[in-house]
Formats: C-alpha cells, structure tokens, sequence
C-alpha cells in the first residue's frame, strides 16, 4: 500500500539526493521482520525499491546530502541480500554498492585529512555532524567486504583513534552537541549518536572480528546509553553529559549548536529524532549477543546478556548478571559438532573457563576462546573484575570496574514541565544532594588503596541502571570543594 508501481516506498516529495535517505531505516526494517518472521514478501519489495532507487541515481546523486553521509547503511542491506537472498541478481547488487560508495562521502579521507577539527568544530557541515560520524565509524569495515582493500579495514581503527583522541569522553562515546565539540564533556553528545556508534561497533565486529569493537558496543550498552533516560524509559536527555549535575532549561548553556531544552528529561526534548531513535539500542545489542559464521558451524558470544537463542537446532542460553557480576554461564545443546567462540574481555586479567564439573582452566585475556560442543556443555565463565582509573578532561579520574563507568551517587529532584498523552512527561532535573567532591586518590595504578567496592546484588524487581536498584558501588573518600559552583 505503501510502494509505488515503480517501487518507491513511501512518499516521494523530494526530487534531490536527500530523497533516498528515509529509506535506508525502511530496508532495515523491512531486513529485520524477515529476519524475526520469515516473510518473504518483504524481499520483492526491497529490490523493486532498489531498482528504482539505483536507476534514479544517475539523474539525482546522493551528492552531498544526508543519503551521501549515510550510504553505508544501504550498502549494509545490499550485501545482506547478496549473502542471503541475491535471487539472482549479483551484478546489480554489486553494482548498486558501487554506486553508493562511489557517490557517498569520503569517510576514509575525511579522518585522515586537513578538515577534520582536532577541536571544537568550528562551522556545522554534514561531516562534523555528531550522528553521521556514529554511523560512519562502520562504513570503512562494510566496504571491506566488497573491496578487500586493507587500507579500509585499518580505516576502521585509525577512527576510532581519531574521535577518542580529539574528542573522546569516558563513557566510550564522542562529543558532539550535534557537530564534534572537543573533550570537554558539559558539551555534551547526542543520544542519537550513542546508538547509531554502538551499531557501528556491532557491525564491524561481525565484520572484522576484533573484540575491540564489541567491547566499544558494550560499554556505551551500559553506560552511555542508560545514562540518558529515566530507569522507565518513557523520558530522554538530546544531550547527554559525563559531568552533568543538572538537566534543565539553559538559555545560557556551554553547548553550541543545540538549544536550551537539549538536557531535559522528556519526550522529544530539542528535536524529535532521538525520540524515535533510542529505541533501538538494546534490541540490536541484544540481537547481537550471539553471532553464528556463514556456514552456521561457529557461534560467537559477544555480548555477555541474559539470553536464548535457538539456530537449527542448536541451542545456547546465557544465565548471568553481569556486568554487576563476575560470572557467565552457558548451557549449549548442539545436535552435530560446533564451536562456540567466547570474548574474553581485554580489563580482566585472570580470567577462568570451566567446561561442565571439570577444572577451570585460565585463558588469555582480549582474546577470543574457542570450545567445541557436540551435545550438550555447560560453560562457566569468570571475569575478575578490577578498579581502574583513567585520567580525563582537566585531569579528571574517571573510575571503572570492569565494563562499567561510575559516577558520584546524586539524589534527583524530578519537577513535571509538561504532560502528554500515555506516561509521557518533560522534567528538569537537579541535583538533592551535593555533587561537589574531590576524591582522594594516592595513586591511579594502585587505587584499590583508596576504592573500596561494595557488591550490593541484584535487586530482584528493580532497574539495575538506577540508583535505587543498583547492584554495586564503590566506596571513596572525599570532600567537598566550597568554591567548586
């Protein structure tokens, strides 16, 4: 009803590049109810769209335009169709990820050259945008795929480097209150751009494999992302802070290209699209959990999350509570031999594997773990977890255990701005304790000295990224610094 005889989806009201953009989370969609239902009907659709997609490319390019910076999405689903459904038409799938890369944004030239802002960016162009550069962390491991040219598989490390080094912030994310804002962290960063870099990161693991990227993936799953909505989900920040005490209406803020309601808690606080888009963050991290290869023989646990999963005939199921626990395990049945292949953190530094009521035995860390399965197996897992310290903007600690990012306890003060239909609220948010410390830290290498942590458990009923439901904490010393606000 919604697709055209010439196979446009959807409204066609824009005669430029920017008219094929809208599409690309359509072919997602459309991907994924194939991918959870079977339906194939969905396929002619998608290539009748394609085709006529492609064709029009020739008269109106994706040019320097939304489409242009975000080609990499619909290559995504060019190759898919090519891996899984081609029916026939390699040639002009391949043909039409030509096109794409050959029109889209120069994403490899971009991080290596004289425009990209080693600080604040200074002018708003479609490449310093926050949001496109999330999702432009991928393109250079899905063009990989039909290149086979390293220089864009190392592309996607150099990045990653990049955005970390000019513009990094100790949640895992990068700056960008909405174009790229430097270190400093009250600039803050779109939430749209949290969840389009953890797909990013999710998909260049599939691709290359290395756990970095599912490690990035994971600690913006659990820190970055719950970060910047309330514990029911029903409000959201635009912009999000790592230092952030207070989230109201600012029309004397320290952002620069978003306005004063970025920080409110609500339902479309600033702009609307991270209202539609957050959403997908935790469903495509769990989709993503467990991963099997191409020919169905090996599946690779790369999210450690509460899940089951079932694949011709095989079943997997992960029973744990971590990251609030050290703990994973899994129980596999496998009607024919398979290898299941494990992540072996990169912070954990004495980590065990025990395969039913055998011995644990120690395994290498920042690692991948390979254990066959033929019948059934029961895995156990253990990840020491450790304190770490990391100095960030104006040499301040940034304290980690594990995957997780901790922040100082503040009590919320939660004032009602405006009501919608449902549950939906907007809210301004302060601070009901003080927030002005200075911990005491003797030495970062050693700060099990100073950092106690106190496992508190998981609270059978409770949101455990709240602070009334939170599983651990650590313990400090500290004192409040009078002319700190």
């Amino acid at each position: 009803a919604h697709q055209t005889d010439s196979g446009w989806l959807g409204l066609d009201d824009q005669q430029n590049g920017d008219c094929y953009w809208s599409k690309y989370p359509v072919m997602f969609a459309l991907r994924q109810y194939y991918e959870a239902t079977g339906n194939s009907s969905v396929l002619p659709a998608m290539f009748k769209f394609l085709h006529t997609a492609h064709q029009r490319m020739f008269t109106i390019p994706l040019g320097e335009t939304w489409s242009g910076a975000r080609w990499q999405d619909l290559v995504l689903t060019v190759h898919w169709l090519l891996d899984y459904h081609s029916n026939g038409e390699e040639q002009f799938l391949w043909d039409l990820a030509e096109t794409l890369h050959e029109q889209g944004f120069d994403w490899k030239g971009w991080y290596t050259g004289p425009d990209f802002p080693k600080t604040s960016a200074d002018k708003a162009t479609l490449y310093t945008h926050g949001v496109n550069n999330g999702q432009a962390l991928k393109s250079g491991g899905v063009w990989y795929r039909q290149s086979h040219n390293k220089s864009d598989w190392d592309s996607s490390y150099q990045r990653i480097k990049t955005l970390d080094t000019y513009h990094g912030q100790a949640s895992g994310i990068f700056a960008c209150d909405e174009h790229l804002a430097g270190t400093m962290p009250s600039r803050g960063t779109e939430l749209c751009t949290v969840v389009e870099a953890m797909f990013s990161y999710e998909v260049l693991f599939g691709i290359q494999g290395d756990i970095m990227f599912a490690e990035r993936a994971e600690q913006l799953g659990f820190n970055a992302l719950p970060a910047t909505i309330t514990s029911d989900m029903w409000a959201h920040q635009y912009l999000q802070q790592d230092n952030e005490i207070n989230a109201i209406h600012s029309d004397d803020h320290i952002w620069v290209f978003d306005g004063p309601d970025s920080t409110l808690y609500g339902l479309a606080p600033n702009y609307g699209c991270c209202t539609a888009n957050f959403n997908q963050g935790w469903p495509k991290l769990t989709q993503n959990t467990v991963m099997v290869s191409p020919d169905g023989n090996s599946f690779v646990i790369s999210i450690y999350a509460p899940v089951s999963i079932e694949y011709k005939g095989t079943v997997i199921s992960i029973d744990t509570n971590y990251p609030f626990n050290e703990t994973v395990m899994v129980n596999a049945k496998c009607t024919e031999t398979k290898t299941l292949i494990f992540r072996i953190p990169s912070w954990t530094n004495t980590a065990t594997v025990r395969i039913n009521t055998y011995t644990p035995y120690p395994v290498t860390s920042g690692d991948l773990h390979n254990i066959q399965c033929n019948g059934e197996i029961k895995v156990t897992l253990h990840f020491p977890m450790t304190i770490r310290v990391q100095r960030r903007y104006n040499n301040a600690a940034a304290i980690y255990r594990g995957p997780l990012l901790y922040s100082l306890e503040i009590m919320e003060e939660f004032k009602e701005l405006k009501s919608y239909e449902f549950k939906s609220k907007d809210y301004q948010v302060t601070p009901g304790t003080p927030w002005n410390y200075a911990i005491h830290l003797t030495n970062d290498s050693q700060p099990e000295i100073d950092l106690k942590f106190v496992n508190i458990g998981w609270m059978e009923g409770t949101v455990p990224f709240s602070i009334a439901g939170a599983p651990s904490k650590i313990m400090a010393t500290g004192r409040i610094v009078d002319s700190w606000g």
